[in-house]
């Protein structure tokens, strides 16, 4: 039962029929838990398996050697197929070990390492063993290759040596239960890499590619600690997207075995499937330092593959009247596509009418100021559009101090923070303490304010695109003084910050 449900954790495609089929929230409850639920029946794996093992090494072992044969071929169901009610009578002989009915008593050791239960069964505790150890938080996290490939070969395992483990016929219907109980479950799950590979074959490479790149370099202008905002072209089938949803990405050459899950954080309308990326890992490194490389000529862009797209809470986030999201750093991947998908509805009179969202605000809190600039798009949008600006409301907050013996640093937050004072009191004689009434006019203001908080504001400009192309050229050349990194648009489409 328990590796039933381990399977049906893992069924992506299941989980969006289940929710399109079953409106009810607890379903969507259930499903956006899939993580949690899938680590808690790998847990109630291990635990009834030592339960398992503990019962028969002192109830069933030792029944087996201290009955005689004829006892024992009285009650084995293999034994009296036509008298044992409900007996399937498949016979798997081949797999049987010893031979039913029995011929000879046996020993303790024997039960264990001379019969196909005991056998099938000290491999299925080494298995189960083995994923316990590399799942492991810290083992995971040191060496998640050895955790992911562990994985992958533990789940056809796992089957197989089930079927074998119940395949004497001693006791039941006669015929492996796993067959009865795992058979859909496997096959959902089944269905789902089916389609990985379909992708991966048909799709990878030719009309799944990576169209343009904006990057911003790590430490000592490297891969590691690297941003980047991926845009992948759309595949033209086998994907149906909503907002918020995720995906996997593969990249072949590099490691055509991982499959590595990231938020996608276009909308559904946009021509491209995007990705806020950080270099954090051997393999998120890996694809900053190819795009590093491809925009200092000394490589092409790596190939890629999508899998997906599957659920993520936020897909339910439109059908609130009250949207809060609160995302930090990259964490606001989900939100910005949220963002967009909200951005494109309300543009649209008659989708805005169906929408039952009356107001939403995106938090969005990070260490650095650059990154803001990954959702300059949407944020020129809302500023543009009356009806976008009395519905979505962007708080965007800096957390990052000032650098140590940095002069220059140190004077401009010192002005920030005097003319944030200056403007606190104006704001506050101008709208008379009354907090309520600016909440409900709508208006873009520093709401922290309205509440009397005492947060610094920077307002700015910068954010938002435009036209004019002195004022990019500008934008750029402040970028480059102050970041020491620039902004370079290149005609391959690749950018970085």
């Amino acid at each position: 039962l328990w590796t039933a449900c381990l399977f049906l954790s893992m069924s992506r495609t299941f989980h969006k029929v289940l929710v399109r089929a079953c409106p009810w929230g607890w379903v969507e409850d259930i499903v956006h838990q899939q993580k949690e639920l899938h680590i808690f029946c790998g847990q109630m794996m291990v635990a009834f398996a030592a339960l398992h093992v503990v019962s028969h090494c002192v109830g069933t072992v030792p029944g087996l050697i201290s009955h005689t044969v004829a006892e024992l071929n009285a009650i084995l169901g293999c034994a009296n197929p036509d008298s044992t009610y409900g007996y399937l009578g498949v016979k798997i002989s081949w797999l049987q070990m010893p031979a039913c009915p029995l011929e000879s008593r046996t020993t303790y050791m024997g039960a264990l390492f001379a019969t196909t239960p005991g056998l099938s069964g000290l491999a299925l505790v080494l298995v189960s063993a083995a994923v316990a150890l590399t799942a492991n938080e810290v083992r995971r996290k040191a060496n998640f290759e050895l955790f992911y490939y562990v994985h992958q070969a533990a789940l056809p395992l796992w089957l197989i040596l089930l079927f074998i483990h119940g395949s004497n016929g001693w006791v039941g219907v006669g015929f492996p239960l796993v067959v009865f109980v795992c058979s859909i479950p496997a096959a959902l799950y089944a269905g789902d890499r089916v389609l990985r590979l379909l992708r991966y074959y048909l799709l990878a490479g030719k009309s799944v590619r990576i169209v343009d790149v904006v990057i911003r370099p790590g430490h000592g202008n490297g891969a590691e600690g690297a941003l980047i905002n991926l845009m992948i072209s759309k595949p033209p089938r086998l994907w149906k997207f909503s907002e918020g949803m995720y995906a996997f990405i593969n990249m072949p050459e590099y490691a055509p075995g991982q499959w590595h899950p990231f938020t996608i954080c276009s909308g559904k309308s946009d021509e491209t499937v995007d990705f806020i990326i950080n270099g954090v890992g051997d393999w998120t490194c890996a694809l900053a330092q190819r795009c590093l490389d491809a925009y200092n000529d000394e490589g092409e862009l790596p190939a890629v593959a999508l899998d997906g797209p599957y659920l993520a809470p936020t897909v339910t986030a439109l059908s609130r009247e009250v949207l809060v999201a609160v995302g930090a750093g990259v964490g606001i991947t989900p939100f910005l596509s949220l963002l967009s998908t909200i951005v494109a509805v309300l543009g649209d009179d008659t989708q805005m009418k169906r929408l039952p969202l009356k107001e939403a605000h995106f938090f969005w809190m990070t260490r650095s100021a650059d990154e803001f600039l990954f959702g300059r798009r949407h944020f020129t949008k809302i500023v543009s559009s009356p009806a976008l600006r009395s519905k979505v409301f962007l708080h965007l907050h800096v957390t990052q101090r000032e650098p140590d013996r940095d002069v220059a640093a140190y004077l401009f937050r010192e002005a920030v923070r005097r003319q944030s004072a200056l403007d606190r009191e104006a704001f506050r004689a101008a709208v008379g303490g009354d907090a309520a009434a600016i909440m409900a006019s709508g208006a873009q203001l520093p709401w922290g304010w309205a509440n009397g908080a005492k947060d610094d504001v920077l307002w700015v400009r910068s954010l938002l695109e435009t036209a004019d192309e002195g004022a990019q050229e500008k934008l750029a050349a402040a970028h480059e003084d102050h970041w020491a990194t620039g902004i370079a648009r290149r005609g391959t489409g690749l950018a970085r910050l």
